[in-house]
């Protein structure tokens, strides 16, 4: 495999595989240090181009100076796209990448959409969003470019986790056309790409994609929030809790949720989102910690006991439920942050910094971790409220 010259540096690389290969194009998630998944499809005989966006706005500034705009790189990744003259075109990325894949799926007239938790509004009010508002602009919001079945449309598969409300809507928003398949993996939350990148399914996947095969996945899934009476209450939820539209009673619609579903975590969560908004401390914990229970390896709903727990002052258990995310994924970065602190703290000086700076090596550019550390440093005891809003998972 060799690289080609429409490489741009920390932000575009192609590497061709020859011979008409299928290309596969991986858009990058958020605060992303290299390219997402880049050792995942190493070794796969594809060619790949990686897109990673610097700005950390979703591609709507583009990715450099010389390709500023969705349209220019659009235009130059068509160019670079010709020129490998591949028997089949996907795109596929998390996060952010997932809205990378389904804009740029549409616009390079890709045969196939491998999107994972994406966004498909960028709406500011709702979690892993732009920091910029790009409200009015073409693609502001997905759903209208996905609607419609024409020959720029591709087949569209997206997979999330089942156990995340806004990750569950912005999958469900959409209208699915023939072709186009959901896969809710059980239990999981906005990561749940991590799961399928580690047990072999994404490998799977994109080869299936590549060679106009069925997709098969060993995961797990949990459909019940694709149930049109379900799909219809998370839609009233999200609207009411994150785009604070009037009228929509989420006290109301989290209970009725509940009964229907009293063993699946998402209406134990928005209970505790609800009780946390009151500053009734004690029912948020209570529910967070329903939710924990019934989805143990969501490291979203792990986090957000640890950080009721911390707010309730009781911070000998908030320790060790920071300590259970890190089970779940060593690399989190909010939840080494919050160690460290807490670490700090309790006197713990040597463990606290080396929490730290891990969460420091793995986002460099994200300012928690250093304050922290600083404070530490000398010698003060870090201020920890449990309210911070962690700037990255």
């Amino acid at each position: 495999m060799k690289k080609i010259s429409h490489d741009v540096e920390n932000a575009l690389s192609i590497i061709d595989a020859g011979n008409g290969a299928p290309v596969v194009v991986v858009f990058s998630s958020v605060n992303s240090n290299g390219f997402s998944f880049f050792k995942s499809l190493e070794g796969l005989p594809f060619s790949k181009i990686f897109v990673r966006d610097p700005f950390d706005q979703w591609f709507q500034r583009g990715i450099s100076a010389d390709l500023g705009s969705l349209d220019i790189l659009s235009s130059h990744l068509r160019s670079a796209i010709r020129m490998l003259r591949p028997c089949r075109l996907i795109t596929m990325g998390a996060s952010m990448g997932g809205y990378g894949a389904l804009l740029f799926g549409y616009m390079l007239r890709a045969n196939a959409v491998f999107a994972m938790s994406p966004q498909t509004i960028i709406d500011p009010r709702l979690p892993h969003t732009p920091t910029e508002n790009f409200a009015g602009t073409p693609y502001f919001d997905l759903a209208p470019l996905l609607r419609v079945k024409n020959r720029h449309r591709p087949s569209t598969h997206i997979l999330f986790g089942s156990d995340d409300i806004v990750d569950v809507w912005n999958a469900c928003r959409l209208v699915a056309l023939p072709g186009d398949t959901l896969y809710p993996i059980a239990g999981r939350d906005h990561l749940a790409s991590n799961l399928i990148a580690s047990n072999g399914d994404l490998v799977r996947v994109i080869t299936a994609l590549c060679e106009a095969r069925e997709i098969e996945l060993t995961a797990p899934l949990d459909r019940r929030c694709e149930q049109p009476r379900t799909k219809a209450i998370i839609d009233r939820l999200v609207r009411a809790l994150y785009l604070e539209e009037a009228g929509l009673e989420p006290e109301e619609w989290a209970e009725r949720l509940r009964r229907i579903e009293p063993e699946w975590s998402v209406p134990h969560d928005v209970i505790s989102m609800l009780a946390r908004r009151k500053g009734d401390l004690l029912t948020a914990e209570k529910a967070a910690g329903q939710a924990v229970a019934f989805a143990p390896q969501s490291i979203t709903l792990q986090t957000t006991h640890a950080d009721i727990l911390l707010r309730l002052g009781r911070e000998a258990e908030a320790i060790a439920a920071y300590a259970r995310c890190l089970v779940i994924r060593p690399k989190h970065y909010a939840a080494l942050c919050a160690l460290g602190g807490l670490l700090g703290r309790a006197g713990k000086i040597q463990e606290a910094l080396e929490r730290l700076d891990a969460a420091i090596a793995i986002r460099p550019r994200l300012t928690r971790a250093h304050t922290l550390k600083a404070a530490i440093t000398r010698g003060e005891a870090p201020k920890m409220s449990g309210e911070d809003k962690p700037e990255d998972m």
